[in-house]
């Protein structure tokens, strides 16, 4: 698992109204806890097999003891590979919204009652998960029927003709989990994939038939796989980990009700939100369904954590960065370009929890209805118009002035650079706070800034603000002996430690001298200055001047710039570097031009850190898995149904 005084100047990349653009990710799947995975291959191995899911029920709930065998799909981590096996179960415990299934060979690890409790507690997690993304409610066929379905298929992956098709599961009103009462399912299993906490896989809210189109297999039910306690602490399990995947998964689960399927059933527009959205909100649905005892969640906290760490390493919306090994086992281990790291995940949570304090629960909810995704699938076009942005580069400038300014620098409030912590808990609201989350701890000190309680189970994160890139020589930008140019990723944020600066008149600027993308940029300061503004960008560069009478430890300067990353394959670098050139001038005003090179290698650090607090490596499965059975499911062909009517069997 990723771990995830001073000026400081930040750069964020970006250009053209973009960051660090890339399609994959969303639909799919993932779970609670990130580990960093190679980017995805073009095409996933499917292998295994499952038996065919049982009959549309005929509205009753299930009975407590019943019996069934789920279709289980393994992750390989690090790889987009999927084995599928069958996985027998018992239902021992049932909620007023939430079947919770029982592997076989599982069931002794807690006791009947511990079981119950898990079911009890979702109940409050729905309520808020379906308040903020949606609900569970959406009719393929029946009464209000959809104009659209998929192609299906025989177990061989054939086509069938028209008069072979079967209905899709129907989860519409009155008609529950197809059939089966209105309770959703949680199947919990030792058989997930190698430090896999979780998943959700969107192909089991459509017919096995249509699954088999994909080389997939489907479960015809709302569904979602979660791990037992295994070696954790009991007490961690069931007041931490079975929470937190509760709400991250079930989030999974209503976007692609409410976003892919629904927006398909009515329109036949086939649209996916990228992985920063989507996990990005379940990560959210932690933070804002998680019980305010013993609250917060620990992800939100902790990956949030990873990111302010190491904020230089990390794109927001191409949900990669530069990482540790997803197979290493040493506490250090070599760096490359992954997707789904802790930081990744750290950078959409903070976004989201951003625009949820700014904008209200009314900007999710847009973003789940609007099916204008943008170029490319990147989501832009409908976070802007959930957000009131004309421009996403401004948009993510407010939002890294607010990472950057936090309470530190910033207001406490009813400023655009403010986090609120609306949320019933104590949600995120400070870069350089101090958080006590559920943690399954075993050492006292296990990194810097972390320390646990090993009795009680918590681990406290004291966050130190945004930290400078590896890269920078010194660990600062002298304001008296010149300047630095530094290659920086695409969609990063970088924060500039700044020496030398006088009480004063001062200047910060940064230079694209590779000439490839536009900055936007602004400061935040204390004492006698201006709280928080931001500087036009001119051309490629931008500059302030900060008049007053500023100490040391209390200006921020905010600057920012970048392009779309390139694909490549697996574990290979995909996000652009631009050549940075950064100058402070004490006593003067910004340079008008700056010579720099064109290019300069990236210099990650050689070795990273391998945990966030706790000893237990669980891993997300990446969505783009999910995202490209979907991409093989729309591919397959779309039917309008309305010429099928009296063909189905079921």
């Amino acid at each position: 698992m990723v771990s995830s005084s001073i000026r400081y100047l930040s750069l964020a990349l970006l250009v053209g109204g973009t960051l660090g653009l890339a399609s994959c990710g969303g639909g799919g799947g993932g779970g609670t806890t990130p580990n960093p995975g190679p980017l995805p291959s073009s095409t996933p191995s499917v292998s295994g097999s499952c038996q065919p899911p049982p009959a549309p029920g005929t509205g009753t709930a299930y009975a407590l003891g019943a019996a069934r065998t789920w279709c289980l799909s393994v992750a390989t981590i690090g790889t987009s590979n999927v084995t599928y096996e069958s996985v027998a179960t018992t239902l021992l415990a049932q909620g007023t919204h939430l079947n919770v299934w029982i592997d076989n060979a599982d069931q002794g690890q807690l006791t009947q009652t511990q079981w119950q409790q898990i079911a009890t507690d979702f109940d409050a997690i729905y309520t808020a998960d379906t308040t903020y993304f949606g609900n569970t409610t959406f009719p393929w066929l029946g009464s209000q029927q959809s104009q659209y379905t998929f192609s299906e298929c025989d177990n061989n992956g054939s086509t069938l003709p028209a008069s072979q098709y079967v209905n899709q599961p129907n989860f519409s009103s009155g008609n529950g989990n197809n059939g089966n009462g209105a309770q959703i399912d949680m199947v919990v299993t030792d058989k997930l994939g190698t430090g896999e906490g979780g998943y959700f896989n969107a192909l089991d809210l459509v017919s096995n038939a249509s699954a088999r189109c994909t080389a997939s297999y489907s479960n015809e039910a709302q569904v979602f796989f979660a791990e037992p306690p295994g070696s954790m602490p009991q007490s961690f399990y069931l007041n931490g980990d079975v929470l937190r995947t509760e709400a991250h998964e079930f989030q999974h689960m209503l976007h692609a009700i409410n976003k892919t399927y629904a927006v398909f059933a009515s329109t036949g527009v086939q649209v996916r939100d990228p992985s920063w959205i989507d996990e990005g909100f379940s990560m959210l649905a932690e933070d804002l369904a998680y019980p305010s005892s013993p609250g917060p969640s620990g992800d939100p906290i902790r990956y949030a954590f990873a990111y302010v760490n190491a904020p230089s390493n990390y794109s927001l919306t191409s949900f990669e960065g530069l990482d540790c090994a997803p197979t290493a086992t040493s506490a250090n281990c070599p760096m490359s370009i992954y997707n789904y790291t802790a930081g990744n995940y750290g950078a959409a949570y903070l976004f989201w929890r951003w625009v949820m304090d700014q904008k209200g629960a009314g900007a999710l909810r847009q973003v789940i209805a609007n099916s204008d995704a943008g170029p490319n699938n990147s989501g832009v076009n409908e976070v802007l118009a959930a957000t009131g942005y004309s421009s996403f580069t401004q948009l993510f400038d407010d939002f890294e002035m607010a990472v950057a300014a936090s309470q530190k620098y910033g207001p406490l409030g009813g400023s655009v650079y403010a986090y609120t912590a609306q949320s019933n808990q104590d949600a995120f609201d400070n870069s350089y706070g101090q958080y006590t989350i559920p943690s399954p701890c075993q050492q006292i000190s296990p990194e810097p800034n972390v320390s646990c309680n090993l009795v009680n189970h918590t681990a406290t994160f004291s966050f130190p603000g945004p930290q400078p890139p590896s890269s920078l020589s010194g660990g600062s930008l002298s304001a008296t002996t010149g300047s630095q140019t530094l290659s920086l990723y695409a969609g990063s944020a970088n924060f500039i430690p700044i020496s030398g600066t006088t009480t004063g008149q001062d200047s910060f600027s940064a230079f694209d001298t590779s000439g490839s993308a536009g900055i936007v940029g602004g400061y935040a300061a204390q004492t006698a200055m201006v709280p928080v503004s931001e500087c036009a960008p001119v051309s490629n560069k931008i500059g302030c001047t900060v008049t007053g009478n500023p100490m040391p430890t209390n200006v921020l300067f905010v600057a920012g710039m970048g392009n779309p990353p390139a694909g490549s394959g697996p574990g290979a670098a995909t996000l652009a570097q631009y050549a940075i050139t950064l100058a402070a001038q004490a006593g003067g005003t910004p340079p008008a031009s700056i010579t720099g090179p064109a290019s300069i290698a990236r210099l990650p650090q050689a070795t990273g850190p391998r945990t966030v607090g706790d000893g237990f490596l669980r891993a997300d499965r990446p969505a783009a898995v999910g995202h490209q059975a979907l991409s093989r499911l729309f591919g397959r062909g779309v039917v309008h149904t309305t010429l099928l009517q009296g063909l189905r069997r079921r």
